[in-house]
């Protein structure tokens, strides 16, 4: 279980291939590289949070509830409510 707690880039790449088009666009467009970087880390973190206490698969149950407030919570504090909030309606 713990294992899932270390950096895992493959999560990276699934993260930057499920984005929208939008969400992509204003990733890639209006991020920094801080930015984007703190922005797929709240996700990976999100993600590995619902996988770890919740049942898989999380997708479409709690845990995808969970892992979406989380990922929010996470980006705000991180990169701001305006690009959280640009990003996460396009997603």
């Amino acid at each position: 279980m713990f294992q899932r707690l270390f950096f895992e880039n493959e999560i990276y790449e699934r993260l930057l291939a499920a984005m929208s088009p939008k969400e992509r666009q204003i990733y890639d467009n209006e991020l920094n590289n801080t930015q984007k970087t703190l922005y797929l880390t709240s996700a990976v973190q999100a993600y590995i949070y619902a996988e770890i206490f919740y049942d898989r698969p999380v997708r479409n149950r709690i845990g995808d509830a969970v892992k979406h407030s989380m990922w929010n919570a996470l980006s705000t504090s991180r990169i701001g409510e305006e690009l959280t909030k640009k990003l996460t309606d396009a997603h």
